[in-house]
């Protein structure tokens, strides 16, 4: 464009002259390029003034916004905090007309006039509420120190939010619960507890006794004084009967008219008890126990002019049932009753063994004291009071004393 103004303008220029030089032709061009852009600068202008005075303009005629009678209330702006608070909510009283300040300010009574009541959050318009209000009384100000007789005072808002029948709200109040502090209540179940235990009878005990009376032990007597090979041989054509082999062949009445043994004497040691037990909680005061029992009990026979060892192992299953009477932090009180039935698996007199066939049935009645040792261990110590109804074919305690009296102790390890 500016190419053809210079040409234009070296076109005119030719017929009344001679030619400037081209710095004169330079200098033209720069003035019109300046010309032209002075030019577009102007127009840009022209067309923007109207959108500025329409700009300047708008902001003056808002509508004026009411201005609330009686002091303003000045909020204070919180503190500067890195957590995030909610708005506070701040009930606003709608403007009052001029007529009502006034009379307010004069002291003049009116009749009653209900006020409305806008209730704010961050900014935001929740709801409206219309409150009754009376001439003759004040009625607190729902904001600060506000009251519908201003004295030009500025009031301080209170930072407690005020409802709007003019009490102040708080947070609501919560029962204390107490229940935090103790452990949640667990459910009852039933406590089981394996243990071990041990005891003696209290007495050891001596008798003398009839042989005739026990035809068994007058047998493996006789049996004693054979040979084994030849024993061996009466067990295994007799049936393990030895009396009644030896009656059928005659050798039992020549043995008691030789021999002239028709009594023996008889010393019994201490029977010791070894077992396992299990024991489960039926209710809170009431067990119930069983498990497994090894009683090992040993004799010595005297005879005329020898004696003999008597061995007899019984494995026995019990069944008791106990009561507590008295229980503390550690230490408890307990009684009961139970049974037990009991099988001889080996038996020996001398060199010869007995085949013990019948069970051996007995009733008990005991009573203990328990100690906590730790947590799920405890310490017992147990009298027990046993009567035997059955007999074994060979002598022991149990059958010239039924009644016994022994003492066990054991530990009880709580699952």
């Amino acid at each position: 464009m500016n190419k053809d103004w210079l040409d234009a303008l070296r076109e005119k220029g030719l017929p009344e002259g001679a030619p400037p030089s081209p710095a004169s032709w330079e200098v033209v061009g720069r003035r019109v390029r300046r010309a032209a852009v002075v030019r577009r600068a102007g127009l840009t202008a022209a067309a923007l003034a109207p959108v500025a005075a329409l700009l300047l303009w708008a902001p003056w005629q808002r509508p004026a916004q009411p201005v609330p009678a009686g002091p303003a209330v000045a909020q204070v702006a919180p503190a500067p905090d890195t957590a995030v608070t909610p708005a506070p909510v701040i009930l606003t009283p709608s403007p009052v007309s001029p007529s009502l300040s006034s009379a307010s300010q004069s002291g003049a009574k009116e009749s009653s006039r209900p006020r409305r009541l806008t209730l704010t959050a961050g900014g935001t318009k929740l709801a409206d509420a219309v409150v009754p209000t009376s001439s003759d009384t004040d009625i607190p100000d729902p904001v600060g120190n506000l009251s519908p007789f201003p004295d030009n005072t500025p009031a301080v808002p209170e930072e407690t939010p005020v409802a709007p029948d003019g009490k102040k709200e708080s947070a609501p109040v919560e029962p204390f619960d107490e229940s935090v502090f103790y452990d949640a209540p667990r459910p009852q179940r039933t406590r089981v507890a394996v243990g071990v235990r041990g005891g003696a009878d209290l007495a050891r005990r001596q008798a003398d006794i009839s042989t005739l009376a026990y035809p068994t032990l007058m047998a493996m007597n006789f049996a004693n004084t054979l040979d084994p090979s030849l024993v061996d041989y009466v067990k295994s054509n007799s049936g393990g009967n030895l009396y009644g082999y030896f009656t059928e062949n005659g050798m039992m009445d020549h043995y008691s008219m030789n021999s002239g043994v028709g009594s023996a004497h008889y010393r019994h040691d201490l029977p010791l008890t070894l077992g396992l037990s299990v024991r489960a909680d039926l209710t809170p005061r009431i067990g119930l126990e069983s498990g497994l029992e090894y009683s090992y009990l040993h004799s010595v026979e005297f005879l005329a002019d020898e004696s003999l060892d008597q061995r007899l192992h019984f494995i026995g299953i019990p069944l008791r049932g106990d009561f507590r009477i008295w229980s503390g932090d550690r230490f408890a009180l307990y009684a009961g009753l139970g049974g037990k039935v009991e099988k001889c698996v080996y038996a020996i007199l001398g060199r010869v063994q007995s085949d013990e066939k019948q069970l051996q049935w007995s009733a008990e009645a005991f009573a203990g004291a328990q100690y906590r040792l730790g947590r799920r261990t405890c310490l017992y110590l147990q009298p027990e009071l046993s009567y035997y109804f059955t007999r074994t074919d060979l002598v022991t305690c149990r059958t010239e004393h039924p009644l016994n009296v022994s003492l066990h102790a054991g530990l009880r390890f709580e699952l």
